[in-house]
């Protein structure tokens, strides 16, 4: 019980870091402040990320959720194991399980790599994600999911 309620606060905190992320990165592309420096994506990174994100984004579709969390990095993945990771899929982020189309906003470089705005369209509505994409495990890989209220 408590490792399942230690796993489960870390979750949270994680959770957490993403959506202050989010928020920034959402203040740095919607204003023009020179507090936060940021650039956009490079051309070619911008089509590596936007192909992961579609290849997960076909995982999740296919209700293949194990398929889905190999998309993500070894910093995630150490963190948090495919049986939770269903379960956080499952309460937080049911709308990438029932698919839609997928629209690509602006991709920014960040330290960890680089911030991609999604706006994901379905039957559930339109939800704006910002992937944050890792690119120090080698091959980038998804660092975590935010949805922007």
């Amino acid at each position: 019980m408590f490792r399942y309620r230690k796993q489960l606060t870390l979750a949270l905190v994680v959770v957490l870091i993403l959506s202050l992320a989010a928020s920034l990165f959402s203040g740095v592309m919607t204003s023009n402040t020179e507090e936060v420096e940021t650039k956009s994506c490079q051309e070619s990174d911008f089509r590596a990320v936007q192909s992961l994100v579609q290849n997960q984004a076909f995982a999740f579709r296919a209700q293949n959720v194990s398929g889905a969390y190999a998309y993500f990095s070894n910093n995630f993945q150490a963190d948090i194991d495919k049986e939770k990771f269903s379960l956080i899929v499952g309460t937080n982020y049911p709308m990438l399980l029932s698919g839609g189309t997928l629209a690509f906003g602006e991709c920014r470089e960040i330290s960890i790599g680089f911030a991609q705005a999604v706006t994901l369209t379905g039957d559930s509505g339109s939800h704006r994600l910002i992937y944050f994409i890792s690119k120090a495990d080698g091959p980038i890989k998804v660092e975590g999911i935010t949805v922007e209220e």
